[in-house]
C-alpha cells in the first residue's frame, strides 16, 4: 500500500514502539496517540511521524478520534494491560475491548462521511484466545485457560475484544471497517530480532498452550506493520481473521543427540 497513513494506538508500549519503527521503515506516515504531553525521548525522529499528545483514547470524544483517523488507511492498536499487579487487577478492566470498539466506531464515522475505502484495523490479541477453526484444545489446556479466564482480567479483556470483532464488526458488518486480530504466542523476551516465524489463519495443534513457540516482539511488530501496509491482495488473505503467530523452537542439542541414539 503506497504512501499509507497509519494511526497508531499504544505506540509507547513494548510492542507498540517496535511497530512504530517498522511502519516508518516501510515508508508509512504515522500518527501516534500518546498519553503524555510530548513524545518519549527515545522515539524516532522523522518528518513522517506526527505525535498527538495528551491523548487518552478512552477519554477522548468520538468526534475527536474520528478526526485523527481521517485520511488514514489503517489503524494499529497494540494496547495492553501493564504486567504489574495494578495493571493486571486494576481499572480499566476492558481497556482493549473498549479501545477497539471506539476505534471501530471512529473509523466507521470517517468512512461513512467520506465515502472512502474501508479502514484497516489491526489489533493485538493473544494466542490463548480461541477462534473459529482452531485446533481442538487438550483437556489440560482447557483447564488452565478456564482458570486464567476466571483469575486474570486482562485475558478476559482479550476474549471480549475477539468476541466484539467477530460478532459486532464481523457479523453485523460495521461499515467502513476491515479487521484482523493478531494472536501471538508468549513473548520471547530473550530474542531481540525478527525470527523466522509462522502465521496461520487458525491456530494449528503445534501452537498449543504448552508448546515451545515463544515469539519475539520484533516478529510481532513485523507482522502487524505488514498487515497495515500490505497491498490489497495480501490484506485480503488476512482480513476478518485472527492470525496465530508463533515460532516453533528447535530441539536442544541434547535432545537432538538422544533422538539420534534412539534412531
Amino acid at each position: 500500500m503506497p504512501s499509507s497513513t497509519v494511526l497508531l494506538v499504544g505506540g509507547t508500549g513494548r510492542v507498540g514502539r517496535l511497530v512504530l519503527n517498522e511502519l516508518l521503515d516501510r515508508g508509512a506516515t504515522v500518527r501516534a496517540l500518546v498519553r503524555s504531553s510530548s513524545a518519549p525521548a527515545d522515539f524516532p525522529t522523522s518528518d513522517r511521524l506526527h505525535i498527538i499528545p495528551n491523548a487518552s483514547i478512552l477519554d477522548m470524544p468520538l468526534p475527536t478520534l474520528s478526526e485523527h483517523a481521517r485520511g488514514c488507511s489503517a489503524i494499529v492498536c497494540t494496547l495492553g494491560h501493564p504486567p504489574t499487579l495494578r495493571g493486571i487487577y486494576g481499572a480499566p478492566y476492558r481497556l482493549v475491548t473498549d479501545a477497539t470498539r471506539k476505534l471501530s466506531e471512529a473509523a466507521a464515522q470517517v468512512a461513512s462521511r467520506a465515502g472512502s475505502a474501508p479502514i484497516r484495523l489491526v489489533v493485538l490479541n493473544s494466542l490463548g484466545v480461541n477462534a473459529p477453526g482452531d485446533a481442538p484444545r487438550t483437556f489440560g489446556e482447557r483447564i488452565v485457560l478456564a482458570l486464567v479466564s476466571a483469575l486474570v482480567p486482562p485475558f478476559r479483556d482479550s476474549m471480549h475484544c475477539a468476541r466484539y470483532l467477530n460478532d459486532k464488526v464481523g457479523k453485523d458488518a460495521l461499515s467502513g471497517i476491515e479487521w484482523a486480530a493478531v494472536r501471538p504466542s508468549t513473548f520471547a523476551t530473550s530474542v531481540h530480532e525478527v525470527e523466522q516465524y509462522s502465521a496461520a489463519k487458525v491456530r494449528p495443534s503445534e501452537a498449543g498452550l504448552f508448546a515451545p513457540t515463544d515469539i519475539s516482539m520484533e516478529s510481532i511488530a513485523h507482522f502487524m506493520a505488514m498487515l497495515a501496509t500490505a497491498d490489497e491482495g495480501t490484506w485480503a488473505e488476512w482480513r476478518g481473521t485472527m492470525p496465530a503467530l508463533y515460532c516453533v523452537k528447535p530441539a536442544s542439542a541434547a535432545a537432538a543427540v538422544e533422538s539420534k541414539k534412539e534412531a
